[in-house]
This record gives structure tokens, C-alpha cells and sequence, in this order.
């Protein structure tokens, strides 16, 4: 599972350096819901002030992944 969380985070930082490359005059915003909400907010923590990315939304993210899919098996 760690394999995939990490090449999940390189390809976010690849595609925003991507988008930030090909749009350099564009403010860069990103909403990520959910799930998306917790890799959104992952990646925006490892990345610090180095991100692009000006403005972010998380909407309904489980923070503690465990936590949040209790009650689901």
C-alpha cells in the first residue's frame, strides 16, 4: 500500500508542476473531496511553501483514514 500512496503523491507533483509550467500566469486553485480531499491535504503538507497551488479546498475529508472506514466491513 505504501507504494502506491508514494507514486500517487509523485504524479500530483508532477501534473501540478505540469499545469503551473503551461499556464505560468494562471492562479492555481485544487478542491479535492473526500479521499481526494486527504490527498489533497497530504500533498499540500509535504509540498509547504514550493506548491503552485495559491488556494485550496478539502470538503469532507476523513483525516484518520482508519477512523473513517469503521462500521464499513
Amino acid at each position: 500500500h505504501m507504494h502506491i500512496a508514494c507514486l500517487c503523491m509523485v504524479t500530483h507533483r508532477v501534473v501540478v508542476a505540469h499545469v503551473a509550467s503551461k499556464y505560468p500566469n494562471s492562479v492555481l486553485t485544487a478542491i479535492g473531496y473526500s479521499l481526494g480531499g486527504n490527498i489533497l491535504v497530504r500533498y499540500l503538507g509535504e509540498q509547504g511553501a514550493d506548491t503552485p497551488i495559491q488556494a485550496a479546498v478539502s470538503l469532507c475529508n476523513p483525516f484518520t483514514l482508519v477512523r473513517g472506514g469503521e462500521g464499513w466491513v
